[in-house]
């Protein structure tokens, strides 16, 4: 706070003191009001705090927790100006505090420039009108505006070229639109080639005389009808490393203690595409079917159209259904056994393709028992519903109209397959068969797979030259 307004506050609080209690003229304790209101003003003009915690999906759906987000990107943007943003990283257990200033506008003088100057406005404390007086060194071009203790342009009182000088003019406590504005604390600055200096004054409520306002005496002054201004609107984005980026528009921080942010954390595989994830029990999960056609060393994964070349494969490749590559927009891409093997791996680093082990361990967490779990064919009551997604994409059966159809967040879909024997496509919009990392016997591989008729999973093994959707987990 500058020296002058520091002891002109100092003062307050000593009048408030020793006056309190002493059988005062009116007119006297009116102007410890205006000394008063000016001490609760300046306080309005200060630093505002946000603080907050970023926090990920993990207890959406049938997750067992979420966690911190560590180092993320916080940036809070002032709607009305969008050069005004404030920033900080998220630290180890997802919390973040930023420092927004009230104004742009720096308390005095930003830059001493030796070629122009703005003097004091008088009188202040005002109303309805005070003068603003300035010198020019020389002919420039300047501009003398008004700002609320916000940093919003309140009114613009001089722009464009002036010749060297003294001058003043007069402010009649109205914006650009010829409106009144309320009371409270307001900024002017003059600036020119890159500099500027600002200062001070303050707009009282009610008919002035001298220091004295025409009202009422009060102990207390509420600061909420202090300086009442449109709340400024933040947008608030966080960005950050395998999480979705997070906007939400139209915040008024002002009424906020402490905001907590919840992102959707993602995995990037070699190629680019991003995929949302979920987690399931302790595990996360892809949210959507694999499309990658590289590996994980950046080697090409054979993308085998002809159909009969597909069933003699002994080696990794993958198609998309139909040999459109439109399809893989929703449904991803259909992959041999033999990509799922590939020691260089066809996965996003730091997650792999499921054992079926692993894929038991979700079919739990959606509620199979032990017993159920280790079993072929058809097993459970519901778990295949709540592993479904997309209801518009499934036809109408037992598996959507289960009153549990997607709260597992897992999202799986009628991708369909390619078969071993001639290369052909079948059953996508119908049935959606996804691969385990798990070898079985005679040239097979463990297998899950939902039907649109049915609300359960089922479990097998088949020939590893079929082609099926891929869902990765995360590594522990």
């Amino acid at each position: 706070m500058p020296k002058q307004f520091r002891s002109k506050c100092e003062v307050s609080l000593t009048m408030k003191q020793n006056l309190s209690s002493v059988n005062m003229p009116i007119r006297n304790k009116n102007i410890l009001i205006v000394i008063s209101f000016m001490l609760l003003c300046l306080n309005l003009y200060s630093q505002t705090i946000f603080k907050g915690v970023v926090i990920d999906n993990g207890r959406d759906f049938l997750g067992n927790g979420a966690d911190a987000v560590e180092n993320a990107f916080v940036a809070l943007t002032d709607q009305s100006d969008t050069n005004r943003t404030f920033s900080a990283y998220t630290d180890e257990q997802g919390g973040f505090l930023i420092e927004i200033m009230s104004t742009g506008l720096d308390d005095d003088i930003s830059e001493i420039a030796s070629d122009f100057n703005l003097y004091q406005n008088y009188p202040n404390p005002f109303n309805p009108s005070t003068v603003i007086g300035y010198s020019i060194s020389k002919p420039s071009k300047v501009s003398l505006k008004i700002y609320n203790i916000l940093g919003q342009k309140v009114k613009t009182l001089i722009e464009g070229n002036h010749l060297n000088g003294s001058g003043s003019i007069i402010w009649d406590a109205t914006d650009d639109f010829g409106h009144s504005v309320s009371a409270g604390v307001y900024i002017y600055s003059l600036q020119s080639k890159g500099h500027s200096i600002n200062k001070k004054m303050l707009l009282i409520d009610g008919q002035q005389q001298g220091t004295i306002i025409n009202h009422s005496i009060t102990d207390e002054i509420d600061n909420r009808e202090l300086n009442k201004q449109t709340p400024i609107l933040y947008t608030l984005q966080i960005i950050g490393e395998n999480i979705e980026t997070f906007n939400q528009r139209d915040l008024d921080i002002s009424t906020i203690r402490y905001h907590v942010s919840k992102v959707m954390r993602t995995v990037k595989d070699i190629d680019g595409n991003v995929y949302k994830t979920v987690k399931i029990g302790d595990q996360w999960w892809m949210a959507e079917n694999l499309k990658v056609t590289h590996y994980q060393n950046g080697d090409s994964i054979p993308n085998i159209l002809d159909g009969s070349n597909w069933g003699t494969l002994s080696t990794g490749a993958f198609c998309n259904y139909d040999d459109d590559i439109s399809n893989t927009l929703i449904y991803g891409s259909l992959y041999n056994w033999y990509a799922i093997g590939d020691q260089r791996k066809i996965s996003p680093a730091g997650w792999h393709v499921p054992t079926d082990e692993e894929w038991k361990q979700m079919e739990m967490a959606l509620g199979m028992n032990q017993s159920t779990v280790e079993n072929d064919g058809w097993r459970g009551t519901n778990e295949g519903s709540k592993m479904a997604g997309e209801e518009w994409i499934w036809p109408d059966g037992s598996l959507d109209s289960n009153f549990s159809f997607g709260n597992s967040g897992f999202k799986a879909l009628p991708g369909g397959y390619r078969t071993s024997q001639s290369g052909y496509y079948s059953n996508m919009g119908y049935i959606g068969y996804f691969w385990t990392s798990s070898e079985s016997i005679n040239n097979k591989a463990w297998y899950r797979s939902l039907y649109y008729y049915n609300s359960d999973i089922f479990r097998n093994k088949y020939i590893k030259r079929h082609g099926f959707s891929v869902r990765c987990v995360k590594d522990y």
